[in-house]
């Protein structure tokens, strides 16, 4: 869920972040800049079925967006590429 997401982000450290853009509770773009505002430099990856067009997606949203349905090879080379820098301090599914 969103607010469990969200708490996780507030109480632990990530250097990636995987989310869908529409929870029942809240939305993915709420959790990337949550992430951005408190760790800084951690990257995201959105997964969505929303037109790149629609309202919710802006640009102050930084995430790499993977319209679904996407290739996976170009996921899995974009989850290797965020996570260059070094390994996750902790992951966690939500």
């Amino acid at each position: 869920s969103f607010s469990e997401a969200s708490e996780l982000i507030k109480n632990n450290h990530y250097h990636l972040l995987v989310t869908e853009l529409m929870f029942m509770d809240g939305l993915g773009t709420e959790l990337i800049r949550l992430l951005g505002a408190s760790q800084p430099g951690a990257k995201a990856l959105l997964v969505t079925g929303m037109h790149p067009a629609g309202p919710i997606l802006t640009s102050h949203h930084k995430a790499r967006r993977f319209p679904t349905p996407f290739n996976v090879a170009d996921f899995t080379a974009a989850v290797a590429e965020s996570l260059a820098a070094g390994s996750p301090a902790k992951s966690c599914l939500a």
